[in-house]
């Protein structure tokens, strides 16, 4: 089974009329307004994803998300006056997927010692996966750790020439037995 992104639009209506009436302590106020329904429309979006084994099924699953889609509010109730998938997109499958599929597709496999062998195969893979990807993490964290050095190391450099400056212009500089010396 292949993972299919789905991406689509919705429009939201709903009729706002002001329920209620005018009050005022002005003596003889009277309300004399008329309040009449303004049609709101709002445009939204959504994603989600199907499994599927074609694209033509993650359609039809995607399609019947969308029907039974809905929206929750508080106070005003809002119609789903439009709803389209704009964009159904495979997924790149990954390697959990792809494990996650062998694994789905053992489960109806009849032939227990073939199922468990490739089990085995399958675990010391993901096994030595992780491994893989700790080991990357750990260069990675090393890899920081000397481009620190690096710069420790170009700093100390710069400070040994100006303290090789500083030595090379004080031995040039004549020194007479009680006079300041001078640079």
């Amino acid at each position: 089974m292949a993972v299919y992104a789905v991406e689509g639009t919705v429009t939201l209506y709903t009729n706002i009329e002001p329920e209620g009436s005018l009050d005022s302590t002005a003596p003889h106020f009277e309300d004399t307004s008329s309040w009449y329904g303004e049609e709101v429309r709002f445009e939204g979006s959504f994603t989600f994803a199907v499994s599927a084994s074609s694209e033509e099924e993650a359609t039809t699953l995607a399609e019947r998300y969308v029907e039974d889609m809905s929206f929750n509010s508080y106070g005003i109730e809002w119609e789903i006056e439009d709803a389209r998938i704009e964009r159904i997109d495979r997924e790149e499958m990954t390697l959990e997927v792809a494990i996650g599929a062998i694994h789905e597709f053992l489960e109806s496999f009849e032939n227990d010692d073939i199922r468990e062998a490739v089990s085995v195969i399958l675990d010391a893979f993901e096994s030595r996966n992780t491994r893989l990807t700790e080991a990357r993490e750990r260069i990675t964290g090393l890899e920081a750790k000397v481009s620190e050095l690096e710069t420790a190391v170009a700093t100390a450099n710069g400070l040994r020439a100006v303290a090789e400056d500083a030595l090379v212009a004080a031995t040039e500089t004549p020194f007479v037995a009680g006079e300041e010396p001078t640079a």
